[in-house]
């Protein structure tokens, strides 16, 4: 009787415990109702148990979130850039131990220290990010960004940022890189190849890589930067191949 009291008490105490997260989560959410917003989910054993949509996905018609809302997640997207140079890796096609010049020729060596897929995979390159060097140049960095132009950017740099495997330092241009190998290596553009052997796959059936800006995507959301408090613009960035 003991243990079978113990047992619901704990039962009890985790309902209570997730009515009053479910709570605290519709409270933090709530001033979005008009606003960009977003979806909440936590999942338990592969299941979803609570999921809410907050917010709108398009503040030009009212549109608001719902559970098939797609998203443009930005930078998440590294790890299936990750994923697609691992699966190569498995396929004999590279290694993450190859020297990045292997595949980019173009990037330079400096002081004779190599650079190696691994480095950039870890962002421990030391290679300076083409992000900030278009930033520090003035060139506004907006809406459509080449592979072309970052390349160009990435190889022109003259010095780098500290030896490589050194430090750690986010960089978006190692992956743009990464992206560039997976194309070089494979025969097919990153967002065929993660189409082919990720997400098809694993039935992600709203899951792609856009690389076409013109591609009609339903139910997307907007992407907005605020202004103030309460007045946004839109932003959408894209990596074309």
């Amino acid at each position: 009787m003991k243990k079978y009291n113990l047992t619901l008490l704990f039962s009890l105490t985790l309902t209570l415990t997730f009515a009053q997260l479910a709570k605290e989560i519709t409270n933090l959410f709530e001033e979005r109702a008009n606003r960009p917003g977003g979806i909440v989910s936590v999942f338990k054993d592969g299941k979803i148990e609570y999921q809410k949509s907050f917010g709108l996905a398009n503040l030009d018609y009212d549109i608001p979130i719902t559970s098939k809302t797609v998203f443009d997640v930005g930078s998440i997207a590294k790890q299936f850039t990750a994923t697609c140079v691992f699966l190569l890796e498995q396929q004999g096609k590279l290694s993450i131990d190859d020297p990045i010049q292997k595949h980019l020729p173009e990037m330079p060596v400096f002081q004779g220290e190599e650079v190696t897929i691994r480095h950039l995979l870890n962002h421990t390159s030391g290679l300076r990010d083409y992000v900030e060097i278009t930033a520090y140049a003035g060139v506004p960095f907006e809406n459509i960004f080449t592979e072309e132009m970052g390349l160009d950017i990435m190889a022109r740099q003259k010095e780098r940022s500290f030896p490589p495997g050194q430090q750690f330092m986010y960089n978006n241009g190692g992956y743009l890189l990464l992206a560039i190998i997976v194309r070089r290596v494979s025969g097919e553009s990153i967002g065929t190849f993660a189409q082919k052997h990720i997400f098809e796959p694993l039935g992600m059936n709203s899951t792609f890589i856009l690389e076409n800006p013109n591609r009609i995507v339903k139910n997307s959301a907007t992407g907005y930067a605020p202004l103030t408090d309460s007045t946004y613009e839109k932003r959408h960035f894209i990596i074309l191949p």
